[in-house]
């Protein structure tokens, strides 16, 4: 039986949430990044290491695509986002959690969020998950905390979806 759920915002802005049935632990980290190497595996690997328990826990990963815009150029933009969201499906696999890849559009539906800015997440979050710090100290939205909470969510919700 499932009962600790992880949702990952895979961007370098992302998060990674932990709900754990159990125990009550709510929790978002801020997707941990090394400066110019983006993210840092070793300790996204000790996240959910230290959060997870075989056979009992259980993921739900955003499949999006890469941002485009004007990021050191299309191709560096794209295969940085690829070779950041290959880490995390790495990291998953090498801790044996099972997970699925869940688009944008297919759990945002579920929350009504389809076509919202990121502050509607936020808010949903927020209603769901009071506890949590959804600012930086210096006030800029979290919005990867909100979106990986409520992945995660989803999948408890949805029983391994």
């Amino acid at each position: 039986m499932i009962t600790t759920y992880i949702g990952i915002d895979p961007g370098l802005s992302g998060a990674i949430a932990i709900i754990d049935e159990e125990s009550g632990f709510i929790s978002a980290y801020d997707m941990p990044v090394i400066k110019n190497k983006g993210q840092d595996t070793l300790m996204i690997q000790s996240i959910i290491n230290e959060h997870s328990v075989v056979n009992k826990t259980f993921c739900i990963i955003e499949a999006s695509k890469p941002a485009t815009g004007n990021q050191g150029g299309y191709g560096r933009g794209i295969s940085t986002f690829l070779i950041n969201y290959g880490k995390l499906v790495a990291v998953l696999e090498i801790l044996q959690i099972p997970f699925k890849e869940v688009h944008p559009l297919t759990w945002k539906k579920y929350y009504s969020l389809i076509k919202q800015e990121k502050i509607a997440s936020i808010k949903l979050a927020k209603k769901l998950f009071p506890k949590i710090q959804y600012r930086t100290e210096r006030g800029r939205w979290l919005d990867g905390r909100a979106e990986s909470l409520l992945l995660a969510e989803y999948g408890r919700r949805l029983g391994n979806v």
